[in-house]
Order: C-alpha cells, then sequence, then structure tokens
C-alpha cells in the first residue's frame, strides 16, 4: 500500500539566530598570528623616533648603560620603562590597546618592554618559536605571549629585520625535525624597518631576525603582551604593570 506523506512546517517556528558577526581583522589575525599595521603621526611618536636617533651612537645617561643580551645586541639596563616615558606614551598615542582588542577579541597586559640596539651584521636569532612543545616536552610561556616590535627607519633606508611564517601558530609538529621543515618549505614574510609601521604577532609563529644589512645600529622596541594572571612571571617590572595599567584603565 503507497501512501503520500505531507511534512508540515512546525508551528510557531523560532526564527533563525543572527550569525556571529567576527571582524576582517580579528579574522586575519585568527589565520595569519600576525599584523605589521600603519602607525598614525603624532608628538609621542615624533618625541620616541627623536629619543631613539640620540642613542643610536651614545650610551643612555647615567646610571643606565647599553648591556649584551646576545653576540653584539644590546639592551637598556636595568630596564627600559623607566628611562624615558616615551616608551609607554608611544602604546596609548598609537591605540595599541584598542588595537589587541580588535585582533584578538581579549584584553591583554604588558608584561614587559625592551629597547634593543644591534650591531651591523650581525644575526641574533634564527628560526624558532617562542613557545613550542616537541616529544612532550614544552618550553616557554603559556599561554602563548603576544609582542609588539616596532622597528625604527630613523630617516635611513628601510632594511629587512624580521621573518615570518604566516599561520605557523596553528600548525606545529611534536617532532622537532618535521616541525622545523616549514621554515624552508612555506613562504615568508619579510617586515622591514619603518617609521610609520609596527608588527605585532602570536610568538608561536615560526620567526626569524634578519641580519643588520647597514653600517649603523639597529633599533627594535619589544613590547611583552600577556594575560593578566601571567604579569607575576615578570619578576622586578612591577612598576611598569602599575604604569600600564593606570593607564590604561584611565583612558
Amino acid at each position: 500500500m503507497h501512501t503520500d506523506l505531507q511534512f508540515r512546517e512546525p508551528q510557531n517556528q523560532k526564527p533563525p539566530k543572527p550569525g556571529y558577526q567576527v571582524e576582517a581583522e580579528t579574522q586575519s589575525f585568527f589565520k595569519t598570528g600576525y599584523e605589521y599595521f600603519s602607525l598614525s603621526s603624532n608628538e609621542a611618536t615624533t618625541r620616541l623616533i627623536s629619543a631613539l636617533k640620540t642613542l643610536e651612537n651614545s650610551n643612555p645617561d647615567e646610571p643606565y648603560l647599553w648591556k649584551e643580551k646576545y653576540p653584539r645586541a644590546f639592551d637598556i639596563y636595568p630596564n627600559t620603562y623607566s628611562y624615558l616615558p616615551y616608551f609607554v606614551d608611544f602604546l596609548f598615542a598609537q591605540n595599541i590597546p584598542q588595537r589587541i582588542r580588535t585582533f584578538l577579541s581579549e584584553d591583554l597586559y604588558l608584561g614587559d618592554l625592551t629597547l634593543r640596539r644591534v650591531g651591523a651584521g650581525q644575526q641574533y636569532s634564527g628560526w624558532h618559536r617562542d613557545t613550542n612543545v616537541y616529544d612532550s616536552n614544552s618550553k616557554g610561556r603559556m599561554p602563548v605571549l603576544h609582542k609588539l616590535i616596532f622597528y625604527p627607519q630613523l630617516g635611513r633606508p628601510s632594511t629587512p629585520q624580521l621573518k615570518i611564517i604566516p599561520g605557523s601558530h596553528r600548525r606545529m609538529f611534536s617532532n622537532r625535525h618535521i616541525d622545523s621543515l616549514q621554515t624552508r618549505i612555506l613562504p615568508k614574510v619579510r617586515i622591514a624597518s619603518s617609521d610609520n609601521h609596527a608588527l605585532f604577532f602570536n610568538t608561536g609563529l615560526f620567526h626569524s631576525a634578519e641580519a643588520v644589512q647597514t653600517e649603523h645600529p639597529s633599533f627594535r622596541l619589544i613590547y611583552c603582551f600577556c594575560y593578566k594572571y601571567q604579569l607575576s612571571q615578570f619578576g622586578g617590572r612591577e612598576a611598569l604593570h602599575e604604569i600600564y595599567q593606570k593607564r590604561l584603565f584611565n583612558e
């Protein structure tokens, strides 16, 4: 016996929920793990660049000094943040907290910042991830940190500073040797010095410093961002944490 079945729409059906909207920049950062973005022109950034030009071939004022971190790569010691207020001013003048919120859909906190001067011809780090897990052995902070790096041009020709492999933060193999094959076969992006751009990235990305190609030293201003509960991992930076959070919640 054949029976025709008729299907009816259920009564009082609820309208479909609207799709969850994600900003284009958030999607892009999720996929690539980095954003190289334009900086605005403002007084705080101009003061910062002027101060860096002064430090290009001179020592910082006492009691601060250049201390070798890697061969021919020197950081301001004992810390960068208290040497000049411009280093923190730069973040808020460029609206970095809001940019981070857009990229990640959450807030991060400033754990540390470092001004590094690298000598001509020097490459102080090859391909690596700041955080990795190989054969069940982990290295680096977890959750992974994010960094903002400003490579100022200081009126000189733009030169390569860093190589990254987009998307590699989402693709990690447990075997170190297999994982490192990505650095040989996958496309790279080169980040160059610029007074008008900065790089924000997930430090789980494969990245490698470029050798300084000029006779002049090269600067990089490195900001490390983390979750609030990770701030205790940055011992001796409590004053910086307080400065940043006061600015963060007052602006």
